[in-house]
């Protein structure tokens, strides 16, 4: 499966948009700049291999 990870990156935090391989948006939301948030977008990007 293709899928696209786009990033707003902000102070602070950042804008996430993730799309599968249809073009169709899965989840938006925001991405705060801290261990736990990025720990999250691991986990994402983990579970979409």
């Amino acid at each position: 499966m293709k899928h696209i990870i786009a990033l707003d990156v902000s102070k602070g935090k950042s804008t996430m948009v993730l799309y599968n391989h249809n073009q169709q948006c899965e989840f938006e939301g925001e991405l705060l700049h801290t261990r736990a948030g990025f720990e999250q977008l691991h986990q994402r990007i983990i579970t979409l291999h």
